[in-house]
This record gives structure tokens, C-alpha cells and sequence, in this order.
């Protein structure tokens, strides 16, 4: 049976509009750089969340139940900050900064639930050529990064690891829709080229590499049957410690992870020694901010997952973690799953995709992208 494609009045009109903020958004990006506070910014953001949010709440009927439990899992989420932080006195701050996971969460929601398989591939192909005219125009007028002790090339969308991201989720949307289309897009094949040479050579983010490599890898090892899967979940389950250990025994871990293990160690220790209800609630917002030794000033853990149980605890994380696989289980196509499973790993082990807001839009249309083209496909057989 055919899924009905969303029919609702206004529906291309709103997500073209949300698209195109997001498409201002890119543009208007590298201002920071250059010390411009950009107001139009922040107010696009706004603008994104109410739209989006009104929207939502107007054709709450329409939405599946699946998508319904997201809603009420970041409704949870937003809720649980803010009643912690009654007892630490900075909710604003953190609804704020929070808003990084649930905003992009809400966009998802939107898309998936009230654009056709059509304008959503036009809106996600639009996006992916933005992204790559805009990378390349950084080379322009922006100045060069450097990124451990190297000097890379210039980004656009206002820093080095910003602009991976973006460039990473752009080119998992990218790599889908050269598979999946029934014509070759040699406009696509350039802009994946382009975008693979930017995150490996020009700018050596190692994260967003991972999250490549981790979203090619995953859509293979879910796509095989299920002997097959076993033996290559085995496969990686061993080779992967044999090549920690490797690894542990030719360099230093916490150099090469560039002092995130320190930090970590650190983190560990101030879980460890906190009282049994800072364990369950956390510390509050900002708490994950320390000094430690070979770190210049207060860094946070380098990892959203410690981030938010140092901040907010255990109960904090497993609402996190419970949103992400509430996301993960309202999925229908294992391609899909595996563009989560590579955001998950970015939040493991860097200040990854959770918790940025841009790159979290531009995630979140690729894998809305995905999700819709995957269950027209399964609708037309």
C-alpha cells in the first residue's frame, strides 16, 4: 500500500519557508568570524522554532504516533532542565543553549511529517549545493585555520569543526541520493568530491570523518541478512580492541585524542566524588566547564554524553539517550538508522552534532530526506 503523501494546507508553503531560513542562516554564518554579532541569526532561529512548533501544534492530528512520542520525549527533556535548574537558578541559559538538541529535532519533525518525497529531495539537493558553493567561496575571503599545529584551508560557515559538520551532513545526503536516484547526478558526484576533499585533506576534522565512515559503514552491516550481520558486528568487536591496543602501544592515547582522555579521567573523578543526588540530577548548567593541566582555560568534556551527566546526571543522559532512540525506533529504512548511529558516534567522542544547532539542521533535512525517499520507494512497489 502507498503511504499518503502530507496533503495539508500551507505544508509546501511552511517548509519552503523554514528551508530558505535555514538557507539564510548558511549564508549568513561567517559573520562571527569577523566579530559581526548577527542578529539576523538569532532571529532566524526564532523564526524556525515558532513556525515550526505552531505549525506542529496546528496538525497534531496529523502526525504519526511514532512521531508524536518525539515530541513528547524532547517535551520531557526540555521540562527535566528546567526543573533542575530551579534549584540552580540558570534555566534560561540552558533552554537557550539546550535548544541546540530539540530545535533541529522539532525541523525533523515538520519535514518528515508535512513534505512530499519531491520538494523534500529538491529542498535537500538546493542545501547540498549551497553548502558546497559556500565552502568554496570561504576560500575567497576567509583566513586560514589551523587545526593541530597544521595549517588547513579556510571554512565559511564560522569554524573549523562548525564547518565539517555541515559539510559531513550535507555529503551523507549527498552519497544517498547518487545511490538511490535512478539517474546519475553528475552535479551531486561534484559536490560529494568536493565536500570529501574539504573534510579529509583541507580541513582534518577527525570527527566528522568518523561520522562518514561510521554512516558508510552502518548502512552496509544493517543492509546484510542476519548470519551475515552477526559475523561482521563479531568482525568489528574484535578488531577494534586489538587495534586500541595497538595503538596504546605506539603512541599517547590522550596526545593523540588531543587531551580528551585527560578530561575525561577528569570528569570521571568529579562523577565519582559527587554526592548520590548529583549523581542522579547533575550539577547544573555550566558545571561542565573545568581547568585542567594542558587544556588553555575552561574546556567542557569534548563529549555531549559526559557533558550532560556531569550537567544534568544520570536521569539527564537517559532522557537524552531515550529521545535519540525513540528517533532511531520511528525510523522505517535501515539507511536511515545508520545516519543516527553516525550522530550518536559524534556526541562519543567530540563536541559532536547533539548539541550544534546548524549542522543539527542541516542533519536533520538529510536524514528527513532519506527517511521520506526510502518509504516512497517502498510505497510504489
Amino acid at each position: 500500500m502507498k503511504p499518503k503523501s502530507p496533503d495539508l494546507k500551507g505544508s509546501k508553503f511552511i517548509t519552503t519557508a523554514v528551508i530558505g531560513a535555514l538557507a539564510l542562516k548558511l549564508l549568513v554564518s561567517f559573520t562571527i568570524d569577523y566579530g559581526i554579532d548577527s542578529g539576523v541569526n538569532v532571529a532566524l532561529d526564532v523564526l524556525m522554532m515558532s513556525v515550526g512548533t505552531i505549525y506542529i501544534i496546528a496538525n497534531l492530528n496529523k502526525i504519526k504516533r511514532s512521531n508524536i512520542r518525539i515530541l513528547i520525549a524532547i517535551a520531557i527533556y526540555t521540562i527535566y532542565i528546567i526543573a533542575v535548574e530551579s534549584f540552580f537558578g540558570n534555566a534560561i541559559e540552558a533552554i537557550v543553549y539546550y535548544s541546540r538538541f530539540t530545535a533541529p529535532i522539532l525541523l525533523y519533525i515538520m519535514l518528515i511529517s508535512f513534505t512530499k518525497s519531491n520538494q523534500m529531495t529538491s529542498n535537500a539537493k538546493a542545501i547540498i549545493y549551497l553548502i558546497t558553493a559556500l565552502s568554496l567561496l570561504g576560500l575567497t575571503f576567509m583566513p586560514f585555520n589551523e587545526n593541530h599545529g597544521l595549517q588547513m584551508l579556510p571554512t565559511y560557515f564560522s569554524g573549523l569543526h562548525k564547518s565539517s559538520y555541515i559539510a559531513a551532513a550535507a555529503l551523507s545526503g549527498a552519497i544517498f541520493l547518487l545511490i538511490k536516484q535512478n539517474k546519475l547526478s553528475y552535479s551531486l558526484l561534484v559536490c560529494s568530491v568536493i565536500l570529501l576533499y574539504f573534510l579529509w585533506f583541507g580541513w582534518g576534522v577527525r570527527t566528522a570523518l568518523v561520522f562518514t565512515l561510521t554512516f558508510i559503514m552502518f548502512w552496509w552491516i544493517l543492509n546484510l541478512n542476519g548470519f551475515a550481520k552477526i559475523v561482521a558486528l563479531l568482525l568489528a568487536c574484535i578488531i577494534l580492541p586489538i587495534a586500541y591496543i595497538e595503538l596504546a602501544s605506539e603512541v599517547d592515547l590522550n596526545q593523540f585524542s588531543s587531551g580528551r582522555l585527560g578530561m575525561w579521567l577528569t570528569k570521571y573523578d568529579m562523577f565519582y566524588n559527587a554526592s548520590m543526588l548529583n549523581k542522579l540530577f547533575g550539577q547544573g548548567y555550566g558545571s561542565d566547564l573545568v581547568e585542567i593541566i594542558g587544556w588553555w582555560g575552561e574546556k567542557d568534556s569534548h563529549n555531549n554524553l559526559i557533558q550532560i551527566t556531569t550537567e544534568y546526571g544520570v536521569f539527564g543522559l537517559m532522557i537524552m539517550l531515550g529521545t535519540i532512540a525513540t528517533i532511531y525506533n520511528s525510523l522505517t529504512s535501515n539507511v536511515s538508522k545508520a545516519l543516527i548511529i553516525a550522530y550518536l558516534s559524534t556526541t562519543m567522542i567530540s563536541n559532536g552534532l547533539a548539541f550544534r544547532i546548524l549542522p543539527g539542521y542541516v542533519f536533520v533535512l538529510m536524514l528527513a530526506t532519506i527517511e521520506v525517499h526510502m518509504r516512497s520507494r517502498v510505497g510504489n512497489k
